[in-house]
């Protein structure tokens, strides 16, 4: 699948070896488009930039291919997903404080606790995904578990409420 991130990111790496810059640059602006958080996209087109003397686009892309993340391919994600029973069934009662002090470090709680009720499962993924980008360091197993817990459970007013409690 050609709009696969992946497979474009190869189709772009192909294009920059011809020195086709421009070509790169359609590509991964389809790319980051539909994958806006995809670091190597933002490098790569931050190259074929760079080549093309826009430094000011070059170096928006750099500085959004510092912090991204990457993106996995279908059989790393089925592994992934493998991993996600083993948090489940956490204790809630610990999570806030994990939240305030873990979580934060990467990003805002807003967009965490304005989301839609979402299953265990669902969580869990979620919090073994931040383990994947942040490493083991942010988050333990039993930690993960605890985290999951609490975003999968019924918190007072989550989209509103929730995110405060935290803050």
């Amino acid at each position: 699948d050609p709009t696969h991130p992946l497979a474009s990111y190869a189709l772009a790496r192909y294009a920059a070896a011809d020195r086709d810059w421009e070509k790169v640059i359609e590509i991964l602006s389809e790319t980051i488009e539909r994958t806006p958080h995809f670091s190597d996209a933002h490098k790569e087109i931050g190259r074929a930039y760079q080549q093309l003397g826009r430094t000011e686009e070059a170096q928006r892309h750099r500085r959004l291919g510092e912090f991204g993340e990457a993106v996995d391919g279908p059989l790393l994600q089925e592994v992934y997903a493998l991993s996600v029973p083993a948090i489940l069934g956490g204790d809630p009662a610990g999570a806030p404080e994990l939240i305030r002090e873990r979580c934060r470090r990467c990003h805002t709680l807003d967009r965490t606790f304005r989301r839609p009720d979402r299953s265990a499962a669902w969580w869990a993924g979620t919090v073994r995904r931040m383990q994947r980008l942040a490493g083991r360091s942010l988050l333990t197993d039993e930690e993960a578990a605890t985290v999951a817990a609490y975003l999968a459970s019924d918190r007072p007013d989550s989209a509103a409420a929730g995110a405060d409690s935290v803050r």
